[in-house]
Parts: structure tokens; C-alpha cells; sequence
């Protein structure tokens, strides 16, 4: 199997586990899973720029973030891992945990056997740490998210946060009234 054929498979095959999930989860975390992509982008090219990995192959080489790792399994997996755990910060964080090893130790060990990625001056264990900080970073900022959008439920008169439309509509017929 070809790392081009790796890389390819990596960024769309999770894409289609999307067909499987609730469209309100679907809209409830696309702005944490958008700020995780951000978030682990910066770290990425943070991370090349100071040797902490060497991309040994990029499918787009004028990125230097491996665009399959982070739009592909990063980006959709924030998506269901939330869709799972979210309400439950103790579960997230497990589910995290556990993940967080599976990519640091099989998953990169495998990236560095097929000549992907490898990791030059951080430690797997490193980023199983990083990946626990990212993931309370982006668990607060999906609170904080949620609260954001119940404050807007709350005063356009809806009923919950499932009421995405109807929420909208109801708050600009209120500030048409006043």
C-alpha cells in the first residue's frame, strides 16, 4: 500500500462516517471541531518548524500541516468524539486519553514505518500530554460555545438547543417588535 494511497484514504474515509450521525450533533460541533482544526494546524507547523516531527511525505506539498491527518481523522473525530462524550467531562477525557495513545504510539509508529511522518525531538509521550491539554482546551471552548448559544435560545424565547431555526427567526421578530 502506497503512502499516497494512505493519505488519501485518511481524508476521505472518515468524511463519509458523517452520513451516520445527527445533524444537530452535526451543527452543535462544527465550531469546536473548525477551532480544533485551527488549533492542531498551529501545532503542527509549530511542531515542524522546531523539529518535533519531520513530514517525510505531504499529498499537498505547499502545506506544510499534513492536510489528511488534520481534515481527515482530527477534524471528523472531534465530531464524534464529542457527538459521545460531551456532558460527561470525565468520559471525554478518557475517550480522549485512550485515542491520544492509540495516535501516539501504534498510529505514529506505523506513520513512521511507511515513511509518513516521524517524530525527531518529542517524545510519544509528549504528545499524549499534548493531545490531553488540546482536548480540555477544546472541551472549555465547546462550553463555552453552548452556553453562548443557550444565553441566544433563552432570549430569542426558544425551547432548547435543538431549536437551531425556529430560535433565530423567533429572536429577529422579537428586535422587529421593539
Amino acid at each position: 500500500m502506497s503512502v499516497t494511497f494512505i493519505s488519501w484514504a485518511m481524508l476521505i474515509v472518515p468524511w463519509l462516517s458523517l452520513l451516520f450521525i445527527n445533524k444537530n450533533s452535526l451543527k452543535r460541533f462544527t465550531p469546536v471541531t473548525v477551532f480544533t482544526a485551527l488549533w492542531v494546524t498551529y501545532t503542527w507547523e509549530y511542531g515542524v518548524a522546531n523539529t518535533w516531527w519531520v513530514d517525510d511525505f505531504r499529498l499537498f506539498p505547499s502545506f506544510v500541516t499534513n492536510i489528511p491527518v488534520v481534515l481527515g481523522p482530527f477534524l471528523i473525530g472531534t465530531i464524534w468524539i464529542f457527538h459521545f462524550t460531551f456532558g460527561n467531562y470525565w468520559r471525554y477525557m478518557l475517550v480522549n486519553l485512550l485515542f491520544n495513545i492509540l495516535n501516539a504510539y501504534p498510529v505514529n509508529m506505523f506513520f513512521d514505518y511507511i515513511g509518513l511522518l516521524h517524530p525527531v525531538g518529542f517524545p510519544r509521550i509528549g504528545l499524549v500530554l499534548l493531545g490531553l491539554v488540546q482536548a480540555s482546551g477544546i472541551y472549555l471552548f465547546q462550553r463555552w460555545m453552548d452556553n453562548a448559544f443557550k444565553k441566544h435560545i433563552r432570549e430569542a424565547g426558544g425551547a432548547g438547543p435543538d431549536d437551531y431555526e425556529s430560535s433565530s427567526l423567533r429572536l429577529r421578530r422579537k428586535e422587529k417588535a421593539r
